[in-house]
């Protein structure tokens, strides 16, 4: 999720875009949590990511709704960033609403909007909750086009690369930059 500073900026009906996109996620999440018809034994959760710049990024704490802060940062041979968390693993997905809740209701916007550091800390994190007994899902919101860094389109490839077998929608409110928004689909 965005988390920018843009997102304080008001929408058509004097809300920011922040609250719009809280509402959405949460949501969202409800539906998610909530989906038992497809498979009565399924546990789903849900893991979040809220991301601007590399030094405002952190992960939702599932156990309690809490921040986690990226803990440190190495590149690899082609350039692709990789982080880790202040969490285990475990922790990285919830199926608690009350927990989504608490974490999406906390975040404060800041920093700039920057995708390569959302989707290299989204692929960080597929790489440690990877599971064969489950089917996941990236969803990427923004409310647009990027200010620092690279398109995001890099850093998407990579993680298609690194996980192929995960979907990555996105979500792009706002944007009203065609170009970025038709990279973004690709």
């Amino acid at each position: 999720l965005d988390k920018t500073g843009s997102m304080n900026e008001a929408n058509s009906a004097s809300r920011s875009k922040m609250d719009d996109q809280y509402s959405t996620v949460y949501n969202m999440s409800k539906a998610i949590l909530s989906d038992k018809e497809a498979d009565k034994e399924a546990d789903n959760k849900v893991g979040i990511i809220n991301f601007s710049d590399k030094s405002h990024t952190d992960i939702m704490n599932g156990s309690n709704g809490d921040s986690a802060k990226i803990k440190s940062s190495s590149t690899d041979s082609k350039g692709n960033e990789t982080y880790t968390f202040n969490i285990d693993k475990d922790y990285m997905l919830t199926n608690n609403l009350d927990n989504i809740e608490k974490y999406l209701s906390n975040t404060e916007t800041e920093g700039n909007t920057h995708y390569d550091v959302g989707m290299n800390a989204t692929n960080s994190v597929l790489q440690k909750i990877k599971s064969n007994d489950r089917k996941t899902a990236v969803i990427f919101i923004s409310d647009g086009a990027p200010t620092v860094g690279h398109e995001g389109v890099e850093a998407a490839k990579f993680v298609r690369t690194q996980n192929p077998d995960v979907p990555i929608y996105t979500i792009l409110e706002f944007v009203a930059d065609t170009d970025t928004a038709n990279k973004c689909k690709s």
